[in-house]
């Protein structure tokens, strides 16, 4: 009799049976039954991250209107950014920061920098006079003045795919090459991306640039969880505050006499008992039955979770606890200077990365300007340098300015500069400087 699970002639049968072939099997992690460590169960692991989706503008206006820590976080950065601003140096040099003194350029930019890190960016449009319109191509050789600035927020400022630049080879492909503004007053208008100032915000992936419209994100994105984290445990804290001594009243039969509807009666000695309190500053009580008590709340370990909550804030957007919450570093000999030279460090990389475009781009434009700084006519050679943010203090300055002066007496002893070539390095218009620079004469 054949056997009937045998194979017929010409099939080919999986040697593994229906289950197929057994899956590889890692054996190289921990494995838990009673916690579920490294089961498909395992909660460690069940967890991602996710966008929530970003803040509406009118809560960003609302956090930085009445939101004291979200606005300290938009402006302190930006602040700094420019607070001891800059030096042109070119030949004409006094006469281009007269300039931009007189355009009060220093307030415009520092203004545009918050704008652009609050609502995650802005468009700074230059006013100039060049015989063209808004919309037209700014024409550089005709600029006979500069009348302004206007600021507009990433909501005020639009464009369309048909406006943008289509041509691959050019630098500012897919960019846009007119910008349609609506101002919150006034009839909205077109002008020219030659006319204007992109301001950044937060920087993102291209991918959630172009799906928020072509613009940044605002910074308060990142921190927005911490900063209400901070706002509900302060708003609990006072809470508890209010509430950190309670009065307790035990009263013989105050049940049945509410039951029996004499709630008025109760009423009337629970007055009486804060009138003798004010009046006599004692308690006047029944000995049958009455008992007054007071009961405090433990706020033992609030104040270092609060802490808490203000290091993680700090932490993420990388400004020093002195500059964000006016709070001095703890421990033995802290000063916190560390940390703020961390800080200065990272806001020169903001600077060079985000800040001299926008300088470079609005200088060119001052020197362009007929009957300007510079005639109409950018110098063949000129440069922008931030001044430092570290200021040293009075004792610093004088320590400096005692070894310099020590070396200054060894290098004129052994001939490396001369008298003159030193005091005229040192002694300049716009005070003291460290550096001794010599005349391309005198190092030839």
């Amino acid at each position: 009799m054949a056997n009937k699970g045998a194979a017929k002639p010409g099939e080919i049968r999986n040697p593994y049976g229906r289950a197929g072939k057994p899956k590889n099997q890692r054996g190289d992690g921990w494995n838990n039954v009673f916690t579920l460590a490294g089961s498909n169960r395992d909660r460690t692991t069940r967890g991602n991250y996710r966008h929530q989706g970003q803040i509406p503008q009118a809560e960003l206006d609302d956090l930085y209107s009445a939101g004291g820590i979200a606005r300290r976080i938009v402006d302190v950065p930006a602040l700094d950014m420019c607070r001891e601003w800059i030096e042109v140096q070119t030949d004409n040099a006094e006469a281009v920061k007269q300039r931009m003194d007189e355009l009060h350029l220093q307030k415009h930019v520092t203004n545009a920098i918050g704008q652009g890190r609050l609502f995650g960016g802005a468009l700074l449009v230059m006013l100039l006079d060049d015989g063209r319109e808004l919309s037209e191509p700014l024409n550089e050789r005709g600029i006979n003045s500069i009348d302004g600035f206007r600021l507009y927020d990433r909501w005020q400022v639009s464009w369309t795919q048909t406006s943008v630049y289509h041509d691959p080879r050019l630098p500012k492909y897919g960019e846009p090459e007119t910008y349609q503004i609506t101002p919150y007053s006034g009839g909205s208008f077109t002008v020219h991306d030659s006319r204007v100032i992109r301001i950044p915000g937060l920087t993102v992936s291209e991918r959630k640039r172009v799906a928020n419209n072509g613009w940044d994100y605002s910074v308060l994105e990142v921190g927005y969880q911490a900063i209400q984290d901070l706002d509900s445990s302060l708003r609990a804290s006072a809470s508890i505050v209010s509430d950190f001594v309670q009065t307790v009243m035990s009263i013989k039969g105050l049940t049945d006499m509410i039951g029996a509807g004499q709630e008025g009666d109760v009423i009337t000695r629970l007055n009486i008992l804060d009138m003798s309190r004010s009046v006599l500053n004692t308690l006047l009580m029944d000995a049958d039955g009455e008992q007054f008590s007071k009961q405090a709340s433990s706020v033992a370990g609030l104040s270092d979770l609060l802490m808490q909550f203000r290091v993680q804030l700090s932490g993420i957007y990388g400004i020093p606890m002195v500059k964000l919450f006016g709070i001095s570093p703890g421990g033995l000999n802290a000063t916190g200077e560390g940390d703020i030279r961390n800080y200065y460090d990272e806001i020169s990389a903001e600077q060079e990365f985000k800040l001299r475009p926008i300088l470079e781009r609005l200088i060119k434009i001052i020197m362009l300007e007929k009957g300007g700084a510079t005639g109409g006519k950018e110098p063949a050679s000129w440069r922008l340098i931030f001044n430092p943010l570290w200021q040293m203090s009075d004792k610093e300055v004088s320590e400096v300015r005692k070894i310099t002066a020590e070396a200054d007496a060894l290098y004129i002893d052994h001939g490396v500069y001369t008298e003159a070539e030193v005091a005229a390095s040192r002694s300049q218009p716009e005070g003291w400087k460290l550096d001794i620079a010599l005349d391309g004469a005198q190092n030839d």
